[in-house]
């Protein structure tokens, strides 16, 4: 149903349900397609009274492969992503908590 887009990378995406509800966001993780989630199982958390959103993972489908990319545009990418997941991890998060 449309693009989610940073700088060069692009993730395909599909939306079911009124955008006014609450919205369910399906991750299947890395290299995982949005067609883990079938239509009826999407079908169903909207009968539910959900919004749910299915995506491509990067490299996968039809979103972007960092491949694809020119290296000005997947460094940045891949170092944000990085410090993101260094920042958030739990082991960090604890680590921060006890310093407290």
């Amino acid at each position: 149903m449309g693009f989610a887009s940073n700088g060069q990378a692009r993730l395909y995406f599909e939306a079911f349900g009124p955008e006014t509800a609450p919205a369910v966001l399906l991750c299947g993780g890395t290299g995982r397609q949005l067609t883990d989630y079938d239509d009826e199982f999407c079908d169903a958390l909207v009968s539910a009274g959900y919004r749910a959103i299915r995506f491509d993972s990067r490299d996968v489908g039809l979103s972007s492969s960092l491949a694809t990319m020119d290296n000005k545009s997947a460094v940045p990418l891949l170092k944000r992503s990085s410090r993101q997941a260094i920042s958030t991890s739990p082991s960090r998060a604890n680590a921060n908590a006890a310093s407290s």
